[in-house]
């Protein structure tokens, strides 16, 4: 039985290895034309490894725009390379292995079918750009945009964190000058709390592009506290006297008012700050002048002003052009009363002296011939008497003692001891020349 086995499998030997190889043969080419090799370009993003190479340097890198990807080509059989995608293969760049002019080589491996597929040798580098590196930190300031509520204003802004840190390229983060955090209190009246970006700003007010920078927060709270807000009028008082020959004009604040704000129960019932007595002393006053004062000395408790540049007040005491003039009344003007029966009397002089005193505006407005009075004469005796003279005048002025002299006289005195003149004779009057 093993003989003819052994003859079996035997005979014929060579014809039976060439069926076996041409066998082979024909499955080797069933499976290529069925299954054959394919190339493909596929296209992978680029991880960069080590990064703390530069960084313990002082260093920064960045990756130009659009620069962080590698395509490479592959080699696999249908089967395999149509079940592949980028996502299937690791791109790295280990800065370790930086050259000269920032080019790194990129290492590319498959993350499965390794075995079964061929990456190209090529070699692929990525281009990185490096510079100084700077770390600093910046205090958060807190504002608002928009207007508020009618009647209701901003009374603090508080940022939480109120310290960012930035970390990134010198030469940008050196222009920062301030960062600002801004809630919109458009239409509000009562207390908001916002999360937003910080906005960063260089010294001339224009924001910094921060898209390469790192900052330990990416949106800080911004709480608002809004408060009641009321105009308010300024009252000024004063205390003393003037000295004489000084008249007060008026004592004003310039603004006459201003905007105060706080809790509702402290502003609803206020309607004017007072300035005491003790700021304005008129016994002190020797003329026109202005002064400053601090009006938040004088708030009530839980009001402020406004805005801090609306705190100091220009006070003003004005005081009136006061002037002296003489002026000559005609006597004619003045009247004489009480006289005695049976006497006369009549003004020595055409002309009385007078001096007034007031306003420049007043005194320019007299006019000494409409100027009227009075003397009375009640008790005086004949002779020539001294006496002082009433005037009416505007109660604007006023007018220091007039005195006047007369002659009192019994009546018809005046004419007694005149000669009469005699009568003039028609005939002896001389003859009219022709």
């Amino acid at each position: 039985m093993a003989g003819k086995l052994q003859q079996l499998l035997f005979n014929n030997i060579g014809l039976k290895l060439l069926a076996f190889f041409f066998a082979c043969i024909l499955w080797l080419v069933v499976i290529n034309v069925d299954d054959p090799t394919q190339s493909r370009n596929f296209t992978a993003t680029v991880t960069v490894l080590n990064e703390d190479v530069l960084t313990e340097q002082g260093k920064y890198y960045e990756i130009p725009e659009g620069q962080n990807t590698v395509t490479f080509r592959v080699t696999a059989r249908r089967s395999v390379i149509e079940k592949l995608s980028g996502s299937d293969f690791t791109a790295t760049a280990d800065l370790n292995y930086m050259e000269a002019g920032g080019r790194v080589p990129i290492d590319i491996t498959a993350n499965r079918y390794s075995n079964q597929l061929s990456i190209s040798s090529k070699l692929h580098y990525l281009m990185i750009e490096t510079g100084d590196k700077q770390n600093a930190n910046f205090i958060i300031k807190g504002t608002t945009g928009g207007k508020a509520a009618n009647g209701f204003s901003v009374n603090t802004v508080t940022v939480t964190p109120n310290v960012i840190t930035v970390d990134g390229p010198k030469d940008i983060v050196s222009t920062i000058s301030s960062v600002v955090a801004v809630c919109d209190v458009t239409g509000m009246s009562t207390d908001v709390t916002e999360s937003t970006m910080p906005i960063f700003y260089d010294a001339d007010g224009n924001e910094v592009d921060t898209s390469s920078l790192k900052c330990n927060v990416d949106t800080v709270e911004v709480a608002v506290d809004m408060v009641m807000v009321k105009e308010v009028a300024i009252d000024v008082q004063t205390s003393g006297t003037l000295a004489e020959g000084l008249e007060l004009e008026s004592v004003s604040a310039n603004p006459p008012s201003i905007r105060v704000k706080g809790e509702s129960e402290n502003v609803n019932d206020l309607t004017s700050i007072v300035i005491p007595p003790t700021v304005i002393d008129l016994s002190t006053v020797t003329g026109n002048f202005e002064t400053s004062v601090d009006i938040t000395s004088y708030l009530p408790d839980g009001v402020t002003v406004d805005s801090s540049r609306n705190a100091t007040v220009r006070i003003k005491v004005k005081l009136v052009d006061v002037d002296e003039r003489s002026y000559e009344v005609p006597s004619a003007n003045l009247s004489i009363t009480n006289l005695s029966e049976g006497l006369t009397a009549e003004f020595t002089d055409d002309m009385i002296t007078i001096r007034l005193t007031g306003l420049v505006s007043a005194l320019d407005a007299i006019h000494p011939e409409t100027i009227t009075g009075v003397v009375d004469a009640e008790g005086l005796a004949e002779g020539n008497h001294i006496v002082e003279a009433v005037l009416t005048l505007e109660d604007n002025v006023t007018v220091g003692a007039v005195t006047c002299e007369i002659s009192v006289q019994k009546e018809g005195a005046a004419d007694e001891g005149r000669e009469e003149e005699p009568p003039v004779d028609e005939e002896e009057k001389p003859a009219e020349e022709e």
